[in-house]
């Protein structure tokens, strides 16, 4: 890894300790973000911080103190554009990950991930793909003026995704018929490859022009939050802020997007917990490592369980 990016002590800010762990986990984001950086300086191509990352770079000129994630914004050519040349520039220890380069990876969004480290969230501990640290890169497409047509892309995108880790991932069939619902809903669809039915996702939001939308959001990731709705025009210049000891690019109308997203008191911190609670995260331990460590201790407490039943029946 590079040179540290952030003081990897423990240290206090805000009253809020900050353990040498986290420091390292930050230092390996910061890592990746310098590299996505680079990547997008040679090819001329925009991201912005986006959520905690650009309140963090204006309030605090760093992380704000009780997160554990980074966040990048993309408009959808930039993206798409990003994701053609990515194999190439991410090379180890740094993994692009999307439901190209990563079979069983159904998020409308990429992340980068980092090789010989963990970060597995709450409930994913069946999920087979890269589960290395990483940052969040969010594509911001065009939504629909009319209303019907904004409706009918959100129901049909989000139809596919949630079909997609259903058919992958057999214990998100627990409520049966959920699965025969989404089953149906499918029709002929049901029949497509993993990568054609994501490809279906992604073409059903490139429809919907960035030139022919006053409004841009993160469809693909959460698409009722009208938080996250933004004017295309916020997203046209920017600008370079000091997070930790790099500088990271923000959105020059970065007021305007944080005022819609935190209100207009987003200067004065309020504690709150990660979006990523109960992640099992690690800056040293391998993913596989303690996937197959969790996975023995499941399978060793369900055959215990049977041994227990089987002995309780037999004393009886």
């Amino acid at each position: 890894m590079s040179a540290l990016l952030c003081n990897c002590d423990e240290e206090i800010r805000n009253g809020y300790t900050i353990s040498k762990e986290m420091k390292a986990v930050w230092n390996i984001q910061l890592t990746m973000l310098q590299k996505l950086i680079e990547v997008c300086k040679k090819h001329n191509i925009k991201i912005f911080a986006a959520g905690g990352s650009m309140l963090g770079a204006i309030r605090h000129k760093g992380y704000i103190p009780w997160d554990d994630d980074i966040d990048i914004d993309m408009l959808r050519p930039d993206y798409d554009k990003l994701v053609s040349i990515a194999q190439e520039e991410f090379t180890a220890p740094f993994f692009f990950q999307t439901a190209y380069s990563d079979k069983g990876y159904y998020r409308g969004h990429a992340q980068i991930r980092y090789d010989g480290t963990t970060e597995i969230l709450n409930g994913e501990l069946d999920c087979k793909f890269h589960q290395g640290i990483f940052i969040d890169v969010f594509v911001m497409d065009g939504v629909p003026m009319d209303e019907k047509d904004k409706e009918n892309t959100i129901i049909e995108t989000q139809k596919i995704i949630k079909y997609l880790w259903i058919r992958k991932y057999p214990r998100r069939r627990i409520i049966p018929i959920d699965f025969i619902k989404q089953y149906i809903n499918m029709g002929k669809k049901r029949n497509y490859s993993d990568i054609k039915l994501y490809t279906e996702f992604e073409n059903l939001l490139r429809k919907n022009k960035i030139s022919d939308s006053e409004y841009i959001a993160p469809l693909s990731f959460d698409p009722n939050n009208k938080r996250f709705y933004r004017k295309k025009e916020w997203y046209q210049d920017v600008i370079y802020l000091p997070f930790e000891k790099i500088e990271i690019p923000v959105s020059k109308d970065y007021d305007k997007i944080l005022r819609k997203q935190y209100g207009p008191n987003y200067m004065t911190p309020v504690q709150a917990p990660s979006m990523h609670g109960g992640t099992i995260i690690s800056s040293t331990i391998p993913y596989t490592q303690i996937l197959n460590e969790k996975r023995e201790n499941i399978i060793l407490f369900i055959i215990n369980k049977v041994l227990n039943k089987i002995k309780r029946i037999y004393v009886k």
